[in-house]
């Protein structure tokens, strides 16, 4: 975690959050506070009664892409993100 907030600090791309703070809170707890963004729930593409959202094709890809960048400005840095989910 403490790498994560490090690395989020040097971030100045409209795709992460901005870092305002870390701090430990008791032992093993990191807390990271970041902005609050504002964007569109992807529950929205969930009916009524499925367990998962049916997003279309051209939604996710733009997503995707939006990741893909925001990691490749990670990897600028010489930061290797571990666990993309």
């Amino acid at each position: 975690a403490l790498m994560e907030a490090e690395a989020q600090s040097k971030m100045d791309n409209p795709r992460f959050a901005k870092f305002y703070s870390a701090q430990m809170n008791g032992l093993f707890k990191f807390q990271i506070f970041m902005e609050l963004l504002d964007g569109k729930e992807l529950g929205k593409y969930q009916r009524k009664g499925q367990k998962r959202a049916v997003i279309p094709l051209r939604i996710i890809a733009a997503i995707f892409r939006q990741v893909v960048i925001g990691v490749d400005s990670l990897h600028r840095l010489g930061y290797v993100h571990g666990d993309i989910k």
